[in-house]
């Protein structure tokens, strides 16, 4: 320690140099002495943490040992040297952009800050830089979703949720908001690669509203996006539905995909792997995957293609005759709240698959739809179809109003119980169950509404867009209806279907129907995610190796 100056020496070396300003390089030896105080006890430190960046620009020699200096002190023991270090890097990127890309990367790293203003001094830093340079800012950003940290990575996307895509009007200057929000469109499409179902729909969200994806040729965009899902979804033509995890990850990654499909994107590839791989062994699936699996066909049945939907229809159909028993079989099914939810689900894609190919459901279900097509099957009797159908409709709609009852007798105990409640614990957990039980009642007031149309020879078979009882209901506005019914307003622009291509004589409306780049690193590109050397760096104590570029900060 004896080489390390003084308190008193680094004031003095910075007074030299803030009195010069321009002519500051003539005094190297002067910032080497404030580079080599970082080497000091805290108070050197603190002040050396100042300095370097203060006067980083006027020494261009001395950069890479200043920056190397900057960092070690970034991840020093004492907080507060922490903290001054941190706050010096977007002087740093001003100054000398080189150092942009380096700085943020860095920053992005120091967001497993666990002490809570040492975190907001990162991402305070870390915004200051976005602003001077957002295209680089971003790409180092993203770089660290390819991490092979899981922490950083959730830490990552969370900082660009919270704070980077919610401020976007902040930093996206006119100037050049195209060109950055094609960066963010190319960096979001690959980071989808590896992105988890919530990360995707976060990410779609932000693209979406951006105007790249309202263009004439946001079309375009959104089908890149969507074969981007579908690849992370990981299709398979024959997918073994008792294998959990690929189930789910086709199941959820389709789910997040919904916003796609609303904004256009052709989703064949998706659905069609539900309708035609997914749908046919579903009594293979596990108990755990089945109800969510028909939540996510609910969810895009509307999408489905007409050759789909008459393909699917009668594989869907024997699976709503196995939660809908006839009179004298309905000792086989328990009544929960699954089931309820189950069977919404199914009609509900009932419904909007019907409404597609509704001449298909003459034999399936003794319907007599009329679209003026040879495959109407007018001529021929199905009355033992549609007496089967409907009295298994009916036998559900008296075991869902008897369910409805009991539960609405149990959610005003409940919210008796709730309000009466003295005990902050006790009203958490009523208040808990108040929710499940109004649920639930959403669920079975949908089930009734979707049963209903059904038991009309000639049904009209609902298309418009419903706010399925598992979902959030918005607010509803002047005239808008609630869970269980169909939004309020124009139904939109329905999608292609037979019916609707076939001809119009379908009645009662079914025929509706540490950073990379950087200077003076050693290169090292996303393979051994090294700067230089690839030295890795222990850290300090026990807050663990950050790493400058994962892998090992590397040497300047």
């Amino acid at each position: 320690m004896a080489d390390v100056p003084t308190v008193e020496q680094l004031y003095e070396a910075g007074q030299k140099l803030t009195e010069l300003k321009d002519d500051a390089s003539k005094l190297e030896a002067d910032y080497r002495l404030i580079v080599s105080a970082a080497q000091g006890d805290s108070k050197t430190k603190q002040l050396a943490a100042q300095f370097i960046p203060k006067f980083f620009k006027s020494f261009p020699g001395v950069q890479l040992q200043a920056m190397s200096a900057q960092l070690d002190l970034c991840e020093d023991e004492e907080f507060a040297v922490r903290v001054q270090a941190i706050r010096g890097l977007p002087q740093i990127a001003k100054d000398v952009p080189e150092y942009l890309q380096k700085s943020a990367d860095i920053l992005t790293q120091l967001l497993q800050a666990s002490e809570a203003l040492e975190l907001e001094a990162v991402k305070k830093a870390l915004m200051t830089i976005l602003r001077l340079d957002a295209k680089t800012t971003l790409e180092a950003i993203f770089q660290n979703l390819d991490s092979a940290e899981p922490e950083l990575k959730v830490l990552v996307h969370q900082f660009l949720k919270d704070k980077v895509f919610s401020t976007r009007q902040e930093w996206m200057k006119a100037a050049n908001k195209a060109e950055l929000e094609k960066t963010i469109s190319d960096l979001v499409t690959q980071a989808l690669s590896t992105a988890t179902p919530g990360e995707v729909r976060d990410f779609l969200e932000l693209l979406l509203s951006l105007d790249l994806y309202s263009q004439p040729a946001g079309k375009d965009h959104v089908q890149s996006l969507l074969d981007a899902v579908a690849k992370r979804a990981g299709q398979q033509d024959n997918i073994d539905v008792s294998d959990e995890e690929a189930l789910q990850n086709l199941i959820a990654f389709t789910s997040a995909a919904v916003p796609l499909f609303k904004a256009g994107g052709t989703s064949s590839s998706l659905v069609h792997q539900l309708t035609r791989a997914v749908l046919p062994s579903f009594d293979k699936m596990l108990a755990t995957s089945q109800l969510s699996f028909l939540k996510a066909l609910a969810e895009t049945s509307v999408y489905v293609s007409g050759s789909d939907a008459r393909t699917a229809l009668p594989v869907l159909l024997d699976v709503i005759k196995k939660l809908l028993p006839r009179r004298k079989d309905t000792a086989s099914v328990t009544e929960d709240r699954q089931y309820f939810t189950s069977v919404e689900a199914l009609l509900f894609t009932f419904h909007q698959l019907a409404n597609k190919v509704p001449n298909a459901t003459n034999p399936l279900c003794g319907y007599k739809m009329v679209t003026g097509q040879p495959s109407d099957r007018l001529n021929e009797d199905f009355t033992p179809q549609y007496t089967e159908f409907t009295e298994r409709l009916a036998v559900l709609e008296e075991r869902t109003k008897k369910q409805q009852k009991a539960q609405t007798d149990a959610a005003q105990k409940t919210s008796k119980e709730a309000k009466e409640a003295k005990d902050a614990a006790a009203k958490k957990d009523l208040d808990a169950q108040s929710k499940e039980q109004e649920a639930s009642l959403r669920s079975l007031k949908t089930v009734i509404a979707l049963t209903k149309p059904l038991h009309a020879r000639t049904p009209k078979f609902i298309s418009q867009p419903w706010v399925l009882s598992w979902h959030e209901a918005p607010a509803p506005a002047s005239g808008a209806k609630r869970a269980g019914e169909a939004v309020s307003g124009a139904p939109g622009k329905r999608p292609a279907t037979e019916s609707n291509t076939a001809g119009r004589g379908a009645q009662n409306g079914a025929q509706r129907g540490r950073g990379r780049g950087g200077a003076g690193t050693g290169g090292g590109g996303r393979g051994g995610q090294t700067y230089a050397a690839g030295e890795t760096r222990g850290g300090r104590g026990g807050r663990g190796n950050r790493g400058r570029g994962r892998g090992g900060r590397g040497r300047y």
